[in-house]
């Protein structure tokens, strides 16, 4: 007789979990199937982000070789025992935090395999691949502690940005962490582009995938109206290190120094509870 066994995966339709079927998830009420692919089950994928992954300039992307665990989202991402890196490519944002033992499982959800294959080649076994939209995540309610969504926000609509939102508070435990990165209209349009021409002296059209940048006030008031509290926040400014721009930062308007000169921001946040 046949064993298989319940995974965390989970038919929203039906409630009820996927059992894992060694190269297919079946739902054991409505029988859907979620083929396995090479390891990474596979919900719902587009092959524009691959190609996106595949082309883009960001050395972290075209190279074959794994792109750096990141130091600097390690120091926002708490200890937990579940994680979901939304939009995480090949698990950059959270690898070290699992390499650290901070995080004990991280999935890793995103709608390009070439991004997922990489994340399999870390060789960690408790990060785990999804071919998924994020705006239908295959879990069920309050099943995070952690969730992180750095530079996806941008790529949907504001439609598609406020079901986002929605959907990450369903996965999240009630006392969990939502993180969310991403940068400001006029960085990516104007600043951005000055950067690349001083480092590789070409100059690039503005990136087409980015149809939602916000401000740091436009994003917060979208984390508001979504049922978000922030509760840290961290701007990054140009040449912020330098007593100079400090100064001067100090007596410019608030919105005037996040809006045209911040590189990216962050926002750590938490349910509102009603």
């Amino acid at each position: 007789m046949k064993i298989m066994q319940k995974t965390e995966f989970y038919c929203k339709k039906c409630k009820k979990y996927y059992i894992n079927n060694k190269d297919k998830l079946i739902c054991p009420s409505c029988k859907i199937e979620v083929p396995i692919i090479e390891g990474i089950p596979i919900f719902a994928t587009e092959n524009k982000w691959d190609v996106y992954y595949r082309r883009h300039r960001l050395k972290s992307y075209t190279d074959p070789v794994l792109s750096e665990p990141s130091v600097f989202y390690d120091s926002f991402i708490p200890s937990c025992d579940r994680l979901l890196d939304a939009g995480g490519g090949d698990g950059n944002v959270s690898a070290l935090s699992v390499i650290k033992g901070k995080v004990k499982r991280a999935w890793v959800v995103d709608l390009a395999i070439y991004p997922l294959r990489k994340l399999q080649r870390r060789g960690l076994t408790n990060m785990i691949p999804v071919a998924s939209s994020i705006l239908d995540l295959p879990f069920p309610d309050h099943f995070f502690d952690v969730v992180t969504n750095v530079f996806v926000i941008e790529h949907l609509t504001s439609e598609q940005g406020y079901q986002f939102l929605q959907e990450a508070k369903r996965v999240l435990k009630i006392n969990g962490t939502f993180i969310i990165a991403t940068d400001t209209p006029f960085y990516d349009s104007y600043t951005h582009i000055v950067e690349d021409f001083i480092r590789y002296g070409k100059l690039r059209r503005r990136e087409p995938t980015h149809i939602n940048l916000m401000t740091p006030q436009e994003l917060r008031n979208m984390l508001s109206k979504a049922g978000w509290q922030i509760k840290q926040e961290q701007v990054n400014l140009i040449a912020g290190r330098h007593k100079w721009a400090r100064y001067l930062y100090s007596i410019l308007p608030t919105h005037i120094v996040e809006n045209y000169f911040s590189t990216m921001y962050l926002f750590v946040c938490k349910k509102i509870q009603k």
